[in-house]
């Protein structure tokens, strides 16, 4: 819909436009990212609309991580996606009460912008930051033990049909 290299593209799906404009200033890159298109007319707009903006929140941070961190190197990404009849509410508690995604809870030791050091349920020790933290649509962690890929856990979709995904990018 718009291309000028290196300044500004957009696209179109449906009813949104996604609009980037890029620029330089005081020697470094800032990107500017417009969605629009969201109607508000509904519960399933506001869920679009909820879920996107969580879903914008991790894929910029993803894109300054493996700016600032991996530059050069090719991304991997793991995304399993689960279905379930449950709640977001109570998808979210059982993923992260003992036993889910952790071995011991992990609503205690998980907080925005704050160091964690938790043991998976499969046994793997990891330990980083909380880069992310909306409960109950999900979180998202760096890992250390992983050459600091990030890890994002989000529960999405309107009742009735919830998902629960987990995305690794390293």
């Amino acid at each position: 819909m718009a291309w000028e290299p290196e300044r500004h593209f957009a696209w179109r799906e449906g009813t949104a436009l996604v609009d980037w404009q890029i620029e330089s200033r005081g020697g470094k890159t800032v990107v500017r990212m417009v969605q629009s298109g969201f109607l508000g007319e509904a519960d399933w707009e506001k869920e679009s609309f909820d879920s996107t903006s969580y879903a914008w929140k991790f894929m910029l941070l993803s894109l300054r991580v493996a700016l600032e961190q991996h530059r050069g190197a090719a991304r991997q990404v793991a995304w399993p996606r689960v279905k379930t009849n449950l709640t977001r509410e109570e998808t979210y508690r059982q993923l992260t009460s003992a036993g889910g995604i952790f071995e011991k809870g992990a609503e205690s030791a998980l907080r925005a912008g704050q160091a964690y050091a938790l043991r998976t349920a499969t046994g793997e020790n990891w330990s980083g930051t909380v880069e992310l933290l909306e409960p109950p649509r999900g979180f998202c962690v760096s890992v250390r033990e992983m050459n600091d890929a990030l890890v994002r856990m989000t529960i999405e979709g309107a009742p009735g049909k919830i998902e629960a995904q987990l995305r690794r990018s390293a």
